[in-house]
């Protein structure tokens, strides 16, 4: 392990609107979209050579999700969070627009003069990072996929709820709830400090995918292609996190050749705010080749 990689950090810290912030916030622009991002650079004693790593939050959530990732990882390498389009800060597609969020990342990265980066995706984020990875495979030195979601995999109808219902119900603010208070979170609502911070990031999303048809598509081949990707990759199971993760999990570790499958004791589907510590010690010991 790293020397000074062990930390301990209450998630009460990053609750609070009146936190001091030092991250960078910024704003990317080509054709014409908008892809805002918070970054931070190195600032340890102790930086890793080697690419940034690239952070793609959960559907519906934001890059601020990140926060303790973006506070405590860039002491030992440059950290990037990116709000997809449609999400947090950065711009909406245009009415009928057909886009990839693939394509998005390989036009932001070119503008960054990023070649190569370590890319960390969660729930949603992980399926953007496995397309990405599957098109544009020379681009990403190693994968971190967090409870992940994955293109083509079905879902059961449990899994969701009538949007229509709880915007007539309630508009956008009902619908922000009912995503939240499906199975899913169970655990993560058991913890009334991280759920609060939660729901902080989650009362940003204007709700464009509750209210528009979104004609995203995906470069790659989907969940059967994978088995293809050779990035050195690691999976991170929240102990409770959602069973269609857990299998989507269990299938990518049977396929993919070079993955490690790890779980995070004590959290459930963003084990990135409810075990902060163990999280982060994993995702830097991989990034930096030194796993435990």
């Amino acid at each position: 392990m790293i020397r000074g990689l062990s930390f301990a950090v209450s998630v009460d810290r990053y609750a609070r609107k009146d936190r001091k912030r030092t991250v960078n916030l910024c704003t990317a622009r080509f054709d014409s979209t908008e892809l805002f991002f918070r970054r931070q650079h190195p600032n340890g004693k102790e930086p890793i050579s080697g690419p940034p790593l690239v952070l793609l939050h959960p559907n519906y959530l934001h890059s601020e999700i990140f926060t303790p990732q973006l506070d405590q990882l860039s002491k030992f390498l440059e950290v990037i969070a990116v709000d997809l389009r449609g999400y947090g800060r950065s711009s909406v597609p245009a009415e009928g627009e057909r886009y990839s969020h693939a394509e998005d990342l390989r036009k932001f990265l070119d503008q960054g003069d990023h070649s190569v980066v370590h890319m960390l995706g969660l729930e949603m984020g992980a399926a953007v990072a496995l397309d990405f990875a599957e098109c544009f495979p020379a681009r990403v030195d190693s994968m971190i996929l967090v409870n992940p979601s994955a293109f083509l995999y079905e879902f059961p109808e449990e899994s969701f709820f009538n949007v229509t219902e709880a915007l007539e119900a309630g508009g956008i603010t009902e619908a922000r709830s009912r995503w939240l208070a499906r199975t899913d979170y169970d655990f993560t609502r058991k913890n009334k400090p991280v759920f609060w911070f939660v729901e902080q990031v989650m009362a940003e999303y204007q709700g464009y995918h509750f209210l528009c048809d979104d004609y995203v598509t995906w470069k790659g081949n989907g969940l059967d292609a994978y088995g293809a990707i050779e990035t050195r990759t690691l999976i991170l199971n929240g102990e409770f996190c959602g069973e269609d993760y857990r299998r989507i999990s269990s299938y990518l570790s049977t396929t993919m050749k070079n993955l490690t499958l790890h779980e995070i004791k004590a959290s459930g589907m963003l084990p990135n705010v409810e075990n902060i510590q163990e999280f982060n010690d994993n995702v830097l010991s991989f990034v930096s080749g030194r796993e435990r």
